[in-house]
């Protein structure tokens, strides 16, 4: 009985298999070499192809026990220092790369090239500070404890980008402890010329008093010699009965023509006082040994005087701020881990060599079934 269309089917189908199967296992080192060649390519391809690696840095505000440090002198206001200032300070200092631009400068990061001017390589070095970004805190985080900063790296050279961003670092710190340093050198001399001119105002003020009083004591004196000496014409020798109130007597005229008396009251002149009273005066005030005592508002220009010259703001600041690390080697105004600070590769070395072996296997099948077609032919 003949078979069926179905039997002869699978019959041609199961040679086939089998004949793939053999020209396979004969065509296998031609499989192998070309999926060799092509990983070899793909080896090739990662040892030639630029290199880059991402890592990242979390910079945080200073610790409360570390900002305690500066709790005495932010309490007497000459130079607020506080963490937020600290930390605002310090990414300020970041995102100007001027920091991270003069390190890469110092290293051996970027290679000046024989053609390249020095503008040419300095702006070369301004680009690649482009390669050191900071990442602002995310909503999430801005209002909690945990508010960081995150400087992204990205890098062909992991290792001198890892010194690179340590000395910027490094160097932000001292900057910043030396801007401190010089506002609190500028506050000082603001505060001392405060004073100064504050004592030469008062002394200004303290030669014009004398100088008013003596010029209305001299006046008051002339006018008493004056009097005096009229008093010793008159031969009035002391206080007349006419002194409290001198009357004068005026004519004038009523209202039906008839001429009256009328008696005015004015202040009574000086020398109806008597000579012997002037002449007393007059030596009393011009002998007085202590004139000061008697000169208005002089105590007050004094007590004035006293405070600015015992004022202590700049001798306790002082103090405070040497209690402070400002200025010293264990300055820093955030905290951060640059041990934490690891590199890793942007390069899928994994993907590369399995896609070279699965491509060349599949570029090896290819050839070989290309080469079986032309045999065949032939």
């Amino acid at each position: 009985m003949p078979n069926s269309p179905e039997q002869s089917q699978a019959y041609n189908d199961e040679i086939d298999l089998a004949d793939l199967i053999r020209a396979l296992w004969q065509g296998k080192w031609l499989v192998i070499g070309v999926t060799l060649a092509t990983l070899a390519l793909g080896i090739a391809y990662l040892m030639i192809a630029p290199k880059s690696y991402t890592a990242s840095l979390e910079i945080f505000a200073l610790p409360d026990a570390q900002a305690a440090d500066y709790t005495e002198l932010n309490n007497n206001g000459f130079l607020p220092v506080n963490k937020k200032l600290l930390l605002s300070k310090f990414i300020a200092e970041l995102k100007s790369r001027q920091t991270i631009e003069a390190t890469i400068a110092s290293t051996d990061y970027l290679e000046q090239q024989a053609d390249e001017t020095d503008d040419e390589f300095g702006l070369r070095i301004r680009r690649a500070t482009y390669g050191f970004e900071l990442e602002a805190p995310s909503l999430a985080t801005k209002n909690t404890l945990k508010t960081q900063w995150t400087l992204k790296i990205l890098t062909g050279k992991p290792k001198l980008a890892k010194i690179i961003v340590a000395d910027a670092l490094e160097l932000a710190n001292q900057k910043i402890s030396n801007e401190l340093l010089k506002s609190f050198e500028r506050l000082q001399n603001e505060h001392a010329r405060t004073i100064k001119f504050g004592l030469e105002d008062l002394a200004f003020e303290y030669e014009r008093a004398q100088a008013k009083y003596q010029s209305t004591l001299d006046n008051q004196l002339a006018l008493l010699k004056e009097q005096a000496s009229l008093a010793r014409a008159l031969d009035i020798k002391k206080r007349s009965l006419f002194t409290e109130t001198y009357s004068s007597t005026t004519e004038t005229n009523s209202s039906v023509g008839a001429s009256s008396l009328s008696t005015v009251n004015t202040d009574a002149p000086t020398y109806l006082r008597g000579y012997l009273a002037l002449e007393k005066e007059f030596d009393t005030l011009g002998t007085r040994k202590n004139p000061e005592n008697f000169i208005p508002g002089l105590v007050e220009i004094e007590n004035a005087r006293l405070i600015l010259l015992q004022d202590t703001k700049i001798k306790r600041a002082r103090y405070l701020m040497a209690l402070t690390p400002i200025g010293s080697d264990a300055f820093t105004a955030v905290t951060y881990d640059i041990v934490s600070l690891n590199f890793t590769s942007n390069q899928k070395t994994s993907l590369v060599l399995a896609l070279s072996l699965v491509l060349g296997g599949m570029l090896g099948v290819f050839l070989l079934m290309i080469r079986n077609v032309l045999i065949n032919k032939v």
